[in-house]
């Protein structure tokens, strides 16, 4: 055995060094050019040069989150040493793939930093432009103040009429025994349905109440479809773009989707009656 192995040292002197470069099982397996061009490209970058790796550099200021997920899945594919045989696809693969979060910033030094974890699924932060004026505490109690008063004034009133703060149960949308009377509430003109037995008796005040408690109940209503809305059209846009190439159409179904809670939503938040 020792002399076999000798032997063959002898006739191959960097034998030990050539099954040391190929430890990452790449030996003898085919490979393409980009593939090859890939593994270099990953290699020569620095290890913090993110952009470079992906190839990415020239449009580092400008390019999507999409772009930056596209370029990753291509280089994962072109990488991969299961599928590149061209010597440390292995080590190039690891050096982008394993990596922990990066932090970049978008804008070359400028305002808009983007927290990416490569491989991850976390959400990145959108970029700021610059140009938007800071938020005060203010400014976000000002414009939050119309729904504050839509929710708490029902409470309120309720409270100094005597009455329950539940009221009756409503339903909205369409009648459903016993739900069979209509109303349409007085300030937003949200039309809900009643059980008749329930306000034989009510007052000119305690329709009001009612109206009031409507409202804010729609509101909430609308809310809660509306949110279904949004992550539905969410998930439609992450299917469309796919893990290597986007689907246009599929993208384009889900920019124009209709969304008629959210719609209802927004016209009752600039003070657009209800019907």
């Amino acid at each position: 055995m020792s002399a076999k192995t000798s032997g063959s040292d002898a006739k191959q002197p960097n034998g030990n060094a050539s099954h040391r470069a190929h430890h990452d099982g790449s030996a003898g397996r085919a490979y393409t050019i980009e593939q090859k061009a890939a593994v270099l490209r990953v290699k020569r970058c620095g290890a913090t040069a993110f952009y470079d790796i992906l190839g990415l550099e020239s449009v580092k200021t400008t390019c999507t989150d999409g772009e930056i997920k596209k370029a990753y899945r291509k280089l994962s594919l072109l990488t991969h040493p299961d599928k590149n045989g061209y010597e440390g696809a292995d080590e190039a693969f690891k050096r982008f793939d394993t990596g922990p979060g990066f932090v970049f910033n978008l804008g070359g030094g400028g305002p808009g930093i983007r927290v990416n974890q490569f491989g991850g699924g976390r959400p990145r932060r959108r970029p700021a432009t610059g140009n938007e004026p800071p938020q005060t505490a203010g400014s976000i109690l000002t414009s939050l103040l119309p729904l504050i008063l839509l929710f708490i004034f029902p409470l309120l009133s309720s409270l100094f009429s005597g009455s329950t703060p539940s009221g009756p149960n409503m339903r909205f949308e369409s009648p459903v025994p016993p739900h069979t009377q209509k109303h349409v509430s007085y300030n937003l003109k949200v039309p809900y349905y009643v059980n008749p037995t329930e306000v034989t008796d009510y007052s000119k005040k305690q329709w009001q109440v009612l109206d009031r408690t409507a409202e804010t109940r729609y509101m909430h209503h609308l809310d809660s479809r509306c949110s279904i809305e949004q992550q539905t059209r969410s998930q439609m846009m992450q299917d469309a773009q796919g893990w290597f190439f986007q689907d246009n159409v599929a993208m384009e179904r889900a920019r124009t989707m209709k969304m008629p809670y959210c719609t209802k939503l927004n016209n009752l938040q600039r003070g657009h009656p209800a019907s």
